[in-house]
């Protein structure tokens, strides 16, 4: 029998891409943050890490949660934290597992960077 968490994320995972983003739009976290529950809805979230003296002035880094997901899982899975709570974040800085790695499909930066509508002339 399936878990209603369970139930949930396949429900989720069935919608389009359109529908998730409609349902869940970015959000802005004050910490990287990869959740179990998360999984599924590639959830846009950007994140400013906090300055430190060896980067004073950070930048807003967004990336795509499962895509994360995906390439910190056999990580996570070793810390006590994800086995327990089915939870993981970091303030400080991005994980250097995904800090040079591509954190966004290109429907994302499609989404998140949408093209003007041209507006046609009307001929006389």
């Amino acid at each position: 029998m399936k878990t209603s968490a369970e139930i949930y994320q396949e429900t989720v995972a069935a919608l389009s891409i359109t529908e998730r983003r409609a349902i869940f739009p970015p959000k802005v976290m004050k910490n990287f943050v990869v959740r179990k529950s998360w999984y599924g809805r590639a959830q846009i979230i950007k994140f400013t890490p906090k300055a430190s003296k060896t980067n004073p002035n950070p930048q807003e880094v967004t990336y795509n949660h499962d895509l994360v997901y995906d390439a910190m899982l056999p990580i996570l899975q070793h810390k006590g934290a994800w086995n327990k709570y089915g939870y993981w974040s970091q303030s400080t800085a991005m994980p250097t597992i995904v800090r040079h790695r591509d954190l966004l499909t290109e429907d994302d930066k499609a989404f998140l960077n949408p093209k003007p509508k041209s507006k046609a002339k009307a001929k006389k």
